[in-house]
């Protein structure tokens, strides 16, 4: 079996937040079997560059055994070259294009990927409510209040969800946006958190997070996202003062390059620590994982390196009692391939379920519907062969496609 063509797709659908749109791959072969993938960066600044990152290492791999998933892995990440340096970008190219041959590995082995892995660890995935601060189902604007904090809580537990994740700092007492994504709205906030904060500002978002704990009680969890917009000592100082709550872990609290402000971080705050998003290949999570600097790791399948890497790290992290939390936020290909990984690891901790997951727009892009939305807040993972989902035939007609070949 060869690899005859790549083909790469960018799903133009109407997007639940801004300029999303799911960037995947189809791998052909001269047997007619062929693979889906998708990469971990469908929206905001390198989106296109991961598509035309896929353009430019694809050759590499034309004439190549598909089942020869860790030599095609080696030759992609020499011949990227800047993914020596960890970049999101080309292990982003690197994933899709795995992802795609444990696609065809699965259909050739008629087993799903969770076999080929090892097996089902984990019968069922449960999944947590993320981002309520957007609002649950249908997104219009981000919510202010504590109350409204707590309304879009109780939503996401209403739909059989244990735990919920919010970014409390999402924006300001007026509403005004104080996150990263400022750079691509207009009404944005003079609020910074790369400083020591007023009490006033600690006030707002504790009561945000207390009005969620309030309205679920003490059986679903709370996971605090940060974004990654915090320096150490605001993050230590937000910490502290969410403490209280009993939230289980705390996300991208501070920049995730040097493993010392997370350490830093934990020596200071009772709440565990979990960052890993953005960080490409197990050597990115080595500084975090061996000097137990997180607690859980939360490598996204899209931007580690796809399912080769992301066992890798998996296994790296069991060795040292670190859980994991996938990230996940690209499309239904991604999701799919995400649960058959969670399902064959034993640190598995929760998987990430977004609120335009429930929505038409994710739903449609996916062939399969049975393994898009979770049931009283678990996933199964279903028995087709490969990853067991691709996309559709209407999000490939939306698509603008490159053909390498």
């Amino acid at each position: 079996m060869k690899i005859t063509s790549v083909e790469i797709f960018q799903a133009k659908v109407e997007s639940p937040t801004p300029g999303w749109f799911p960037v995947c791959v189809r791998v052909n072969t001269n047997e007619g079997v062929y693979g889906w993938g998708e990469s971990g960066i469908p929206v905001m600044s390198g989106r296109d560059a991961t598509m035309t990152m896929i353009k430019e290492i694809a050759p590499f791999i034309l004439g190549m055994d598909p089942l020869e998933n860790e030599v095609i892995w080696q030759k992609l990440f020499h011949g990227a070259y800047w993914s020596y340096g960890g970049g999101s970008i080309p292990f982003a190219a690197i994933s899709a294009i795995d992802i795609a041959l444990w696609d065809i590995k699965g259909k050739v082995a008629n087993m799903p990927v969770y076999k080929l892995l090892g097996g089902k660890v984990n019968q069922k995935i449960k999944a947590y409510a993320s981002q309520i601060q957007l609002g649950w189902g249908p997104i219009s604007e981000p919510v202010v209040t504590p109350e409204q904090y707590a309304a879009e809580a109780k939503r996401a537990v209403a739909d059989g969800f244990t735990a919920v994740k919010v970014d409390p700092l999402w924006t300001d007492d007026k509403g005004l946006c104080t996150n990263p994504q400022r750079v691509f709205r207009p009404n944005v906030s003079d609020w910074e958190w790369k400083k020591i904060n007023t009490k006033h500002q600690l006030q707002v978002v504790s009561d945000r997070v207390g009005a969620i704990r309030d309205a679920v009680g003490d059986s679903v969890g709370i996971v605090i996202e940060l974004h990654g917009m915090c320096d150490v000592n605001t993050a230590i100082q937000l910490g502290r003062e969410l403490d209280q709550y009993g939230c289980l872990y705390y996300e991208e609290p501070s920049q995730s390059i040097d493993y010392r402000y997370t350490l830093e971080l934990k020596k200071n705050v009772q709440t565990r620590v979990a960052t890993g998003e953005r960080i490409g290949s197990v050597w990115g999570f080595k500084q975090f994982i061996e000097n137990r600097a997180i607690d859980v790791a939360q490598p996204d399948l899209g931007v580690v390196g796809g399912i080769t890497e992301m066992k890798k790290t998996c296994d790296f992290a069991n060795a040292y009692d670190v859980g994991i939390q996938m990230h996940c936020m690209a499309g239904p290909i991604a999701c799919a391939a995400t649960l058959q990984v969670e399902a064959a690891i034993p640190n598995f901790v929760y998987h990430e379920c977004l609120q335009w997951n429930t929505l038409p727009v994710f739903t449609t892009i996916g062939k399969y519907d049975d393994m898009l939305l979770p049931q009283n807040g678990s996933f199964e993972v279903p028995e087709r062969p490969g990853i067991g989902q691709e996309l559709s035939e209407e999000a490939i007609a939306k698509s603008e496609i490159i053909t390498v070949k």
